[in-house]
């Protein structure tokens, strides 16, 4: 039985001959809940779009193991497909995109490949209705926000909400929260984290990317990472958290 879902060994990235992430180790196992803090510019959101397969992001050395299966020679989409999900801190908009359509191809494409039913067309089946209706009323989703364009022309709460919409309907092992809290007040920020929470598969990991310390109290993590200068220089628990709250991130020093 696999235990480890993420393994990452000796991870390097290179933009421009100057070296952003410099033997970075990060090893997560199922139904865990990591969390990376860390000063700007330390590394982060790289991390996060290596983890994807971004394009702009090839220039690595080291090794991403998922599911004990080697990440670097599949493609985004090939990764999204096998389970990992990125939500973005700034979630891109598609003009001309229906968003209604987007997450009805996305329910068909997935249940198409589980019990291997062929679609003839992309019309919305009354399952996937019902689903969608579900979520409108649990995560108060305006009537008007399916028809509109995807992302397109939305505040940042509403964006926030499609990228949870997405998260729910594909149900994946590795969800990869960057800053979820970007843009989002208090209160928002405890609905979104606790909905995610509590709706999420028994066997989904969590890697959250957050400056926001107060979301701290909303779950507890099994680690604390603290990415600086490139590299995990610390992995604790809440015990860092006070030291973080006083020193700020000098105490590494």
């Amino acid at each position: 039985m696999i235990k480890t879902l993420l393994n990452i060994k000796n991870l390097n990235f290179f933009s421009n001959k100057i070296q952003i992430l410099k033997n970075l180790n990060l090893k997560i196992k199922f139904n865990e809940i990591h969390i990376i803090l860390g000063p700007n510019g330390s590394g982060k959101s790289t991390l996060c779009n290596i983890l994807v397969g971004h394009p702009n992001y090839t220039n690595i050395t080291g090794e991403l193991i998922y599911k004990y299966k080697n990440l670097k020679s599949l493609t985004c989409e090939k990764r999204a497909q096998k389970g990992i999900f990125l939500c973005f801190q700034q979630p891109f908009s598609i003009n001309g995109l229906n968003l209604y359509s987007l997450f009805n191809l996305i329910y068909l494409k997935k249940y198409q490949k589980l019990f291997k039913i062929k679609f003839n067309s992309l019309i919305p089946t009354l399952d996937s209705f019902l689903l969608f209706s579900y979520f409108q009323k649990i995560l108060k989703i305006k009537n008007n926000l399916f028809e509109k364009d995807f992302n397109y022309n939305l505040s940042g709460g509403e964006k926030k909400k499609n990228e949870i919409l997405q998260l729910l309907i594909l149900e994946p092992n590795l969800i990869i929260l960057d800053e979820l809290d970007s843009g989002l007040d208090i209160e928002n920020i405890k609905y979104f984290y606790e909905y995610i929470l509590n709706n999420k598969l028994f066997n989904t990991s969590l890697l959250i990317i957050t400056h926001q310390l107060k979301i701290l109290k909303y779950f507890k993590p099994n680690y604390i990472h603290i990415l600086n200068e490139g590299t995990i220089s610390k992995t604790g628990n809440l015990e860092l958290i006070p030291k973080i709250e006083k020193f700020g991130y000098t105490f590494l020093n």
